[in-house]
């Protein structure tokens, strides 16, 4: 008999009831949760919804037989799916009419979308736009898809930029004068690293390839390049150092933490992160020190909850990481610098001894 884990530790459900507790309780949880991660991806059922249905599967095999159960299972799991075309609004200047990023398509006008404006309710939409279509058997997981897709493609867009973020800068004013302060709030990104054609520039192209696909289907280097571009995101677009310090150290792990390095996660990621690219006006021992303390602190500010706001640190980590995410970009182009073998696809390949210099900004 499966161990009992304690009062809160079970759970009935279905109409018979079924009753799940302790190792039977924590497997059945496992499946779910397995089961409705991969169904997501191509807009299925949640996983509340996948409880439901392994329920009644089992239900049904306790009643009448497997066979009828399996029948009944493979029915509900082939029911037709629903498009859904979600459209937002993009703060960015496009140079071309229309732009692939990923699933998404990015465009100055809905009739480059293929959608009607008649049919739209404008309000607090405006150009540019960003759209994505997803399949799902209900509009609920088919909006999660495509919000998944849209910030993958939004990071991307803000990575192809110059200036990457421009915060807008308001004033106060004080007894002593006044002083200016970031509102959090980003000024129009200037989309740069396209050609006329549409077509990105090297590396930022096989990256919107990549961001395509479904993430099972991607290279160990083109999954940590999108995830790390998703953190860097986040850290240019707050306003909050905490956040800043947070997002951007988690986008250089995505980059430089290999599988079992957990327990030197400072000192690597300070070491290979200099390796990669220095400050301008800071020695490359130096920087190390200063990212080593800036991770302690970090860790201080997610597990702790002590509040992080120096804002110098907060910048200068914010350019370190947008130089870390560029070059890990141009590992994505197939003729990038220091080998003719293509793109690297791991970690390892990236970090080989193919390197080019450091980058000083």
């Amino acid at each position: 008999m499966a161990p009992t884990l304690g009062v809160a530790n079970y759970r009935t459900l279905g109409p018979d009831p079924v009753r799940f507790e302790g190792l039977a309780l924590i497997r059945f949880q496992q499946i779910s949760l397995k089961l409705a991660k991969s169904a997501l991806l191509h807009g299925g059922p949640l996983p509340d919804v996948v409880k439901g249905l392994v329920v009644e599967f089992i239900r049904l095999a306790d009643r009448e037989d497997e066979d009828a159960a399996m029948d009944w299972l493979e029915a509900q799991l082939s029911a037709p799916s629903d498009q859904w075309t979600f459209v937002q609004g993009l703060n960015a200047h496009l140079r071309p009419r229309k732009l692939r990023l990923g699933s998404c398509t990015a465009a100055t006008d809905l009739e480059s979308l293929g959608i009607d404006s008649s049919t739209m309710i404008p309000d607090g939409l405006r150009p540019p736009f960003i759209a994505v279509t997803t399949e799902g058997r209900g509009e609920t997981s088919a909006r999660l898809v495509a919000i998944e897709r849209i910030a993958e493609a939004t990071a991307l867009l803000a990575l192809m930029s110059y200036p990457p973020e421009v915060p807008i800068v308001a004033h106060l004013l004080t007894q002593d004068g006044a002083f200016g302060y970031s509102t959090g709030q980003r000024g129009t990104l200037n989309v740069w690293r396209v050609f006329a054609s549409g077509k990105l520039h090297p590396g930022y192209h096989e990256l919107s390839d990549a961001l395509a696909r479904p993430e099972n289907q991607r290279s160990d280097w083109e999954q940590r390049v999108a995830s790390a571009a998703r953190w860097w995101h986040k850290a240019s677009t707050t306003a909050w150092p905490s956040e800043v310090l947070v997002a951007g150290m988690s986008a250089l792990e995505c980059l430089l933490m290999k599988p079992g390095e957990g327990t030197k996660k400072a000192a690597l990621v300070s070491t290979r992160m200099t390796t990669v690219a220095t400050l301008g006006g800071i020695k490359r021992a130096q920087q190390i020190e200063w990212l080593r303390g800036l991770y302690r602190r970090r860790n201080e500010a997610l597990h702790g909850g002590q509040f992080y706001q120096d804002e110098l640190d907060a910048d200068r980590l914010l350019a370190l990481v947008d130089l870390g995410v560029q070059w890990a970009v141009r590992h994505l182009d197939p003729w990038h610098e220091g080998t003719n073998d293509g793109p690297c696809t791991n970690i390892d390949e990236a970090l080989g001894p193919h390197e080019e210099e450091p980058t000083v900004a």
